[in-house]
């Protein structure tokens, strides 16, 4: 007999590929696999990409626990739940007329036998596919998101990383000694403050304001100090592209910080985050040495926002050349277009790519050997599963640094959210290690019209 408070949760093949630790994931509740995915999974696993790796993951996984009985009748999870793989769902007149046939369909059948039982169970159908839990709503059946790597409801309460601190007149001086001496020792601050600062985040931006007058600064935990970070009207524009507002000054920072070896950068389209990091991963890289980065590295995901093209022709480097592009030209916007050489021109941009410094690449071809002595670049990342980002930022090695941007307002991965994306998850994941540094970027740089179109469109 199944306990009332025993919950019954039917998977959908999308949070099995999404978690393939899902089933432990569960607690002490009775998990129901409905033998259609099993058939989904097996079609998937082939595949060369990580949706491929989680399917074939998850099936050892089930192969694991048929050793201990009969999936059918089921089978003890290690957490104290019993795991079943079903197929009993098969009267089509339970659904409304002109469903079609299909596997979806068939787990919504497999949710109202269980509902039906008699014992009455709470049954909810786990999946990631919208579509799939609105059929289910609208069939008298409970249906979730899988939840258990949410660590936020709304993109609205992401850690921001940045921190405005109003002073008083007697609590000016804070600023004048951040403006002289460039750093000050936390102790201080909180003595000046009169108040405890152990519950403020590692490396986060602080912005002092006292009147109209402000100091922008990086709360550094390990050396307990605060560092005094330059305002973009005070920097040094012949040298180039540099930093042209708050947020993208307090970004930098963290960027060229050797002691941070991952930084995330979230906004909106137009901010900046994609420039200012190949900006920074330009200017701490280029020297050889066994302790410092001397490559780049960009792996994008190959999602197409319109209609598919359809098949490319040539090789790797000419059909992913499409989402190469907005790389280059950011690149080209930082060492420039063309170099006379020996009395002919050519493509800076091309020339670091074909040495070796630049490699841009799907994500596809990312996971293999360790990454050492590199910046690496994970652009996009709105658009990558939990699982996936986290298979990347594995590969980094020594001396190397990953970079994580993306937009979660977004994202053209249909089992994807802006709460649940890979990017969001990094952020909430890495708050607060003396590592990680992350910013929040509001303000679009990239025009009027792109700036007024990201808010309203």
């Amino acid at each position: 007999m199944i306990e009332s408070r025993v919950k019954v949760f039917v998977l959908d093949t999308s949070v099995s590929v999404h978690d393939p630790n899902v089933i432990e994931n569960l607690g002490d509740n009775i998990i129901v696999i409905p033998i259609w995915s099993i058939e989904e999974l097996d079609r998937a696993k082939n595949r060369l990409d990580l949706v491929g790796a989680s399917s074939r993951e998850f099936s050892r996984q089930l192969d694991s626990y048929q050793e201990m009985g009969s999936l059918k009748e089921g089978v003890a999870t290690k957490s104290g739940g019993r795991l079943f793989v079903d197929y009993n769902g098969k009267d089509w007149t339970d659904l409304p007329v002109g469903l079609e046939h299909n596997n979806d369909n068939r787990m919504l059948l497999v949710a109202m036998a269980w509902q039906n039982k008699p014992h009455k169970p709470e049954v909810i159908i786990l999946s990631k596919d919208l579509n799939l839990r609105i059929k289910a709503n609208a069939c008298g059946l409970k249906a979730d998101d899988y939840q258990h790597d949410k660590r936020i409801t709304r993109i609205e309460e992401l850690y921001s990383g940045r921190v405005t601190i109003n002073l008083t007149g007697d609590q000016a001086e804070i600023l004048n000694i951040l403006s002289r001496d460039k750093s000050l020792a936390a102790k201080t601050v909180a003595e000046i403050l009169g108040v405890c600062l152990a519950e403020l985040p590692a490396n986060i931006g602080c912005k002092f304001v006292c009147g109209g007058k402000y100091v922008l600064a990086v709360y550094k935990p390990l050396s307990k100090v605060f560092v005094s970070v330059s305002k973009p009207k005070s920097l040094d524009k012949s040298k180039g592209i540099e930093p042209i507002n708050d947020e993208q000054a307090l970004a930098f920072k963290l960027l060229m910080d050797p002691e941070i070896k991952l930084v995330t950068l979230v906004g909106k389209a137009g901010t900046g985050k994609t420039l200012i990091s190949l900006l920074a991963a330009y200017r701490q890289t280029g020297e050889e040495g066994d302790d410092k980065p001397s490559r780049i590295l960009v792996w994008r995901p190959n999602v197409e926002i319109g209609r598919s093209l359809g098949f490319l022709p040539g090789d790797i480097d000419e059909k992913f050349a499409p989402w190469r592009e907005p790389i280059c030209e950011n690149m080209r916007l930082i060492v420039g277009h063309s170099q006379e050489k020996d009395g002919r021109k050519f493509d800076i941009v091309g020339e670091l790519i074909r040495s070796g410094y630049l490699e841009i690449q799907p994500i596809n071809y990312a996971l293999g050997a360790t990454k050492h002595n590199a910046i690496i670049l994970i652009d996009e990342a709105q658009n990558l599963t939990p699982r996936e980002v986290a298979a990347l930022i594995t590969r980094c090695g020594e001396y190397s640094k990953v970079i994580i941007t993306g937009d979660p307002y977004q994202i053209y991965n249909p089992y994807l959210d802006p709460a649940s994306n890979g990017l969001t998850y990094v952020v909430e994941r890495f708050r607060g290690q003396d590592i990680f540094g992350h910013i929040t970027m509001v303000k679009s740089e990239r025009s009027k019209l792109a700036e007024l179109a990201a808010d309203i469109l």
